[in-house]
């Protein structure tokens, strides 16, 4: 019974594990180039706010995600060329994991 019990538990936190790294991955998973709305930056400015650079059409907005909702803080006039995001917006889970952790041992 312990051992049915202990297996239940590590499936568990491996399934939460996951979906908390799926959620700090930059861009998602899944995210495609050929989608009207992408995210073309994000910069980390606290604990839980955050800058993005999202592109929509033809139009790129800098927004703020924090906590408390998100709000729209300039329309660019003029679009900014940025490089894309390092994982592409996608790819499958072992490249992005591996991509992940490669970070994390730089810093």
């Amino acid at each position: 019974m312990a051992q049915l019990f202990g297996a239940l538990v590590l499936v568990i936190a491996a399934i939460l594990g996951l979906a908390w790294l799926l959620r700090r991955l930059p861009g998602g998973v899944g995210q495609t180039a050929d989608q009207p709305i992408s995210i073309l930056a994000v910069r980390a400015i606290g604990a839980r706010d955050r800058l993005l650079l999202v592109q929509v059409g033809e139009e790129q907005l800098l927004i703020a995600a924090g906590a408390t909702g998100m709000r729209t803080l300039h329309r660019l006039r003029k679009p900014v060329s940025v490089a894309p995001l390092e994982n592409g917006g996608g790819g499958d889970f072992a490249t992005l994991l591996k991509q992940s952790l490669g970070r994390r041992g730089r810093s």
